[in-house]
């Protein structure tokens, strides 16, 4: 279909992909994938297991039905593509409106790039919400287990992650520079 097409070619994919055939096992479609190239059929597994995992999401999201429910589609994928990611979900609200869909993600650069989108016009404040959920040992009164966040016109968080998710890179960083200022010294 037109989405998943679009969503290849922004992945990269220099192919086509094909479904061979669908077996049924205990009533879920497995499907066995190949690529079509200028060299031939390969299969899909052949490009990683990022892409192979990904490739099913895309054709749930193809075949419709709402809500979709997606667990961490940026897993085994370099950070460039997770940013994609977003891409991919904005253009999935465009092309179907009344399809929900609920990521259940870890990655930094999927949201970060859901931000940016959001400044640039891509898509609107309402069409995304994060659930931020707290470690059990980060709760509180003033501090729920759950914590709404949404994202605004200007790319901005209206809440703060709790710790570890943005400030973990930061703090590895601070702890590497003070290691190599004492080496120096």
């Amino acid at each position: 279909g037109i989405f998943l097409k679009q969503a290849l070619k922004m992945l990269g994919f220099p192919a086509k992909v094909i479904i061979k055939q669908v077996n049924l096992l205990n009533g879920i479609g497995i499907a066995d994938l190949l690529m079509e190239t200028e060299k031939g059929s390969e299969p899909l597994q052949d490009l990683g297991y990022g892409f192979s995992m990904l490739l099913p999401i895309l054709i749930q999201i193809e075949l419709g039905g709402s809500p979709i429910f997606i667990e961490e589609p940026e897993a085994n994928l370099h950070p460039n593509y997770q940013s994609l990611l977003a891409d991919i979900f904005v253009l999935a609200t465009e092309m179907y409106p009344n399809v929900k869909i609920i990521l259940e993600t870890h990655s930094e650069y999927l949201i970060r790039k859901l931000q940016l989108l959001t400044a640039q016009r891509k898509i609107q404040t309402d069409k995304s919400i994060i659930y931020y959920f707290n470690s059990d040992s980060n709760v509180t009164v003033d501090n729920p287990k759950v914590v709404e966040i949404e994202i605004n016109e200007n790319g901005r968080l209206t809440e703060d992650f709790g710790s570890g998710f943005y400030d973990e890179a930061v703090t590895l960083q601070f702890e590497l520079s003070n290691i190599n200022r004492e080496q120096l010294n």
